[in-house]
């Protein structure tokens, strides 16, 4: 299965209707969003934060309005990559739940094998307020990084004009120094 990120949320587009049954663009949108600050918590480290689960996420999608003979998003374009970002959470949900004194995708010590999260390629951020990631490439060993507060502002800033979580961006920058 293709995981879905926070990323791809933002940047995704879906095929218009005008005259067949469709899904309103208005609300679509704002669904997007939710989708992608629910991948962004997990991706991030913070899931204890996420404003969805992969539950919540088909209930919303069997309630999101419709409309016919109005530009709208095609049904199926909505409902192919909503399943992949509810199969997407529910993967999260089960290797994610925290172990005890930790949390999902925790920096594990220098030079450790990521479990979990080196498998997937992504780094694993701390809970809010913290400073330590781990980083590394995909299938390889996990390295601390330490962030100040004032980096992580500058990191914040960055990894948003990419669209990128603070994770997600850390984990570029690394696997672009490892190639």
């Amino acid at each position: 299965m293709e995981k879905i990120t926070a990323r791809d949320a933002k940047n995704q587009t879906f095929r218009i209707t005008r005259f067949s049954e469709g899904y309103r663009i208005d609300a679509t949108d704002s669904f997007l969003d939710d989708i992608r600050d629910a991948l962004a918590s997990w991706e991030n480290g913070t899931a204890g934060n996420a404003t969805m689960t992969s539950q919540q996420l088909a209930k919303q999608l069997a309630q999101l309005p419709t409309t016919k003979f109005k530009e709208s998003y095609r049904l199926s374009d909505v409902d192919e990559f909503c399943e992949k970002a509810r199969q997407t959470l529910e993967q999260y949900e089960a290797a994610g739940r925290p172990a005890a004194g930790g949390y999902p995708g925790a920096a594990p010590a220098y030079g450790a094998p990521a479990y979990g999260v080196a498998s997937n390629g992504y780094v694993a951020a701390p809970p809010a307020g913290g400073q330590q990631y781990a980083a590394g490439a995909a299938g390889g060993d996990m390295v601390p990084i330490y962030v100040s507060p004032s980096d992580y502002a500058a990191l914040e800033r960055l990894a948003g004009e990419r669209g990128e979580s603070v994770g997600q961006f850390l984990h570029d920058c690394v696997n672009s120094w490892v190639q």
